[in-house]
């Protein structure tokens, strides 16, 4: 997995994004934005996995990606959920130990790029 994010920060600097800091710029990659949810063993979790699959047809592992579909869906959908997916997106969208190597290198590639 750590050769694949090297290769694609190594060679997509069209994903960094310079008019961001650098936690925004890195969450925006589509390599960060096709990880897949954490999702916690809970009623609430579980509920929006649920709604994710009926209502975006996400029959695979959900990501990060459906994630913002989903909040996209439930803004125009009275916002019922709203609260509960910003709470799942709280705990997802966070550089921790499971990304902190791929932080590091995007950290690098976006200084080298944007002070250029």
């Amino acid at each position: 997995m750590t050769s694949i994010s090297i290769q694609l920060f190594a060679s997509s600097s069209d994903q960094i994004d310079c008019s961001n800091e650098l936690n925004a710029s890195y969450f925006n990659t589509t390599y960060y934005k096709g990880r897949q949810i954490l999702f916690l063993d809970s009623e609430e979790d579980l509920e929006l996995k649920n709604l994710m699959e009926s209502e975006l047809n996400i029959k695979d592992a959900p990501t990060l990606k459906d994630l913002d579909r989903l909040f996209e869906w439930d803004r125009v959908n009275n916002m019922e959920y709203i609260y509960k997916i910003l709470n799942l997106m709280d705990r997802n969208y966070v550089v921790n130990k499971n990304n902190i190597v791929d932080f590091k290198k995007y950290e690098v590639k976006f200084n080298n790029y944007c002070e250029a």
